[in-house]
């Protein structure tokens, strides 16, 4: 009865990284930025005055907002090619750091071109990390 029991190749053990397990931990990095963006955006929206309920209000939904959007690409990422991937990293960088950057009453076309730099910036180094760290599917 030894042939009714599958043999387990040495290739079935190695998994991909985008089918790896991950920790429980992978809402910790999203947390922290939902945190740190939302006492950001309160500081600003504040410009120096009296904290009031709408300035903690407009931090608290603006830090859940950028986590749960960072939680979820950081969910869904893992499963993109590499380009795909380091682009959405890039969106995410640039759309949160335009938002936060028009909310300082600059001008719209300051605004939209350190968004682009921005976004620009974390696709280079996106791309670049994705591809010097992963492994490609051929040589697994």
């Amino acid at each position: 009865m030894t042939y009714a029991i599958p043999a387990r190749s040495d290739r079935a053990q190695v998994l991909p990284p985008a089918i790896r397990p991950r920790s429980t931990a992978s809402w910790s990095l999203p947390l922290t930025l939902g945190i740190l963006y939302g006492l950001w955006a309160a500081m600003i929206d504040r410009s120096a005055g009296p904290i009031t309920t709408g300035n903690v209000l407009f931090g608290v939904f603006s830090g859940l907002a950028v986590a749960l959007s960072a939680f979820a690409l950081h969910q869904v990422s893992p499963r993109l090619p590499r380009v795909r991937r380091a682009f959405s990293w890039g969106a995410f960088t640039g759309v949160t750091f335009g938002w936060m950057y028009s909310i300082t009453d600059a001008p719209h076309i300051r605004t939209v071109v350190i968004s682009i730099l921005a976004a620009a910036g974390t696709v280079a180094m996106t791309s670049y990390f994705y591809h010097v760290s992963e492994v490609p599917p051929e040589r697994l």
